[in-house]
């Protein structure tokens, strides 16, 4: 953890609660006393758990995070909304693959939540958004007929969340990493392939 204080940086003590190993990917910062960090910590034996840590204005602090069997877990990315806390990432278990994760934070405890079928058994959601009452989740998927990665988005309701279809401009993969809000607009960025190297892709939605 490193914390900007408007002159500098500055390395800030954290938890690694891992045995063998500890990773954040995203971060969120809701207020000056309330920020999330996500990733994972690696145990001396599988499966390994997801990891979400919290800033309350003085130190970083481990907040328990669901098990999912003999199923590994992880968080990529976490955005806070009028309704909660939410973050996505993945499962990875030997005979369901990787599987599409997203959890909750509310009323003071972190949840799965119930997703549609979704992608395949090899699916990744890697970045979440919300805007008002919506929240966003994109990533992606292995079409395991061809062997090539295609778009996921997901679109989250009153918790429920349901597959939104979105363009595939690459003949090979295509892939979404991170999405945003503005208004009444969505964009999503990630990256296509053509054939030859991987080109930067842009997608845009009016939200409705």
């Amino acid at each position: 953890m490193e914390h900007w204080n408007g002159t500098r940086w500055s390395v800030i003590p954290s938890p690694n609660p891992g045995s063998t190993g500890n990773h954040l990917y995203g971060v969120k910062a809701i207020g000056p006393d309330d920020v999330w960090a996500v990733g994972q910590q690696l145990g001396a034996s599988s499966p390994d758990e997801a990891l979400i840590e919290h800033w309350d204005g003085s130190g970083w602090s481990v907040v328990p995070s669901p098990t999912h069997g003999s199923a590994s877990a992880m968080l990529f990315s976490v955005v806070g909304s009028a309704r909660g806390v939410w973050a996505v990432g993945e499962t990875d278990d030997a005979i369901q693959g990787s599987r599409p994760l997203v959890e909750r934070f509310k009323n003071g405890a972190w949840t799965t939540v119930d997703l549609p079928q979704a992608g395949s058994i090899f699916t990744s959601l890697w970045g979440v958004s919300a805007s008002d009452d919506t929240v966003w989740a994109v990533g992606t998927f292995q079409d395991v007929a061809i062997g090539d990665n295609k778009t996921l988005i997901l679109r989250g309701d009153e918790d429920r969340f349901r597959v939104v279809d979105g363009p595939n401009p690459g003949s090979g993969d295509n892939i979404l990493g991170g999405i945003a809000t503005t208004g009444d607009s969505l964009w999503a960025v990630g990256v296509y392939k053509n054939g030859g190297g991987r080109q930067t892709l842009i997608e845009r939605d009016q939200e409705g």
